[in-house]
Order: structure tokens, then C-alpha cells, then sequence
């Protein structure tokens, strides 16, 4: 999916060469990593991290563009699969994987959510319930993907409503 190689019978989504060059961030590790420190002061939270760098026509970027305009949500469970195997060395209690919802619109467009399936991948290989009806879209708002990292984060605001508080184990 990334290189457009043919695939070896122990192969499965990647070959090993695009598996071994996966830039992973392991800011799972580091507590005041970059996606932490972007978030500071802007919401409240206990951990934040990435899973892969970007770079653009990466093979990263490939993934992610088959993940969410081609339609290929396997894609999704595949990296939250293959995320949950680092995650999982961590000692830490996650109570639920929330994905961030697509306005309905969109979700009827696409006929699925990158996000979700994603969470769906971490949910079934971390053993932790997905939760999707906490979380909604109200608004639309137009695609980010000529913004900056400031556009973006005010192209966003308000467009979500908690539903419900959760209740932690």
C-alpha cells in the first residue's frame, strides 16, 4: 500500500522494506514530546503523542491519503494494529479509544470514518472499548489541508459536542 511492491506471503499491508522504514515518533515514550508540547494550554490532557512522522510524498503520506480518499480502511486498522504493539509496552490504563468523529455529511460521502477505523485497530489489539458515541461533529468546516498548524487548530474550534461525560474505571 505504500510502494506499490508486490507482496511476499508473509507480507501483510506493507512489505518489510516500507515496514522497516516507517518513521515512528516513540513520542509514546517521552512525555513532553512535539504533539504534547503542541497541545499545551490549548486543552486539557494526561498523555498525547503521535505514531508516525509526515513528510511529504513519504511513504506515510502515501498510507494516509489511500487510508482516507481511496478507500482502503484497512489501511486504518492496519496502523492501529500496528500502533497498539508499541503502546502495549507502556504501563499505562487507557478507559476508552475515542476517535475523532467526521461531520455525518462527510461520513455519508466517504462511507467511513479514517478515524474510527483507526481507534478500531487500537481498540481490538490494546483490548479497549472504542467509544463513538461520546464524541460528535456539529459543524462542517472546510478542509485543512492548505493550513497551517495555527489555521488548523481555529478551523476546528467549537465544531465538536461531548455528548456525555464519561464515566472511568
Amino acid at each position: 500500500m505504500a510502494c506499490e511492491d508486490t507482496l511476499m506471503v508473509n507480507e501483510d499491508m506493507l512489505c518489510t522494506k516500507c515496514m522497516y522504514h516507517l518513521p515512528f515518533t516513540d513520542f509514546h515514550l517521552d512525555p513532553n514530546n512535539e504533539t504534547a508540547k503542541q497541545l499545551w494550554g490549548k486543552i486539557q490532557f494526561e498523555q498525547a503523542f503521535s505514531m508516525l512522522h509526515l513528510a511529504k510524498s513519504s511513504r506515510v503520506e502515501t498510507l494516509l491519503h489511500k487510508l482516507k480518499y481511496k478507500n482502503h480502511p484497512e489501511i486504518g486498522l492496519f496502523l492501529g494494529n500496528l500502533y497498539a504493539a508499541k503502546l502495549s509496552t507502556l504501563n499505562t490504563h487507557w478507559d476508552y479509544v475515542v476517535p475523532i468523529p467526521i461531520h455525518k455529511d462527510k461520513l455519508r460521502k466517504r462511507g467511513y470514518n479514517q478515524a474510527a477505523e483507526f481507534a478500531r485497530g487500537l481498540s481490538a489489539a490494546l483490548n479497549v472499548e472504542m467509544n463513538e458515541d461520546i464524541l460528535i461533529r456539529e459543524i462542517s468546516s472546510v478542509s485543512q489541508i492548505q493550513k497551517s498548524r495555527t489555521e488548523r487548530y481555529d478551523n476546528v474550534k467549537g465544531v465538536f459536542l461531548l455528548i456525555q461525560k464519561l464515566t472511568l474505571n
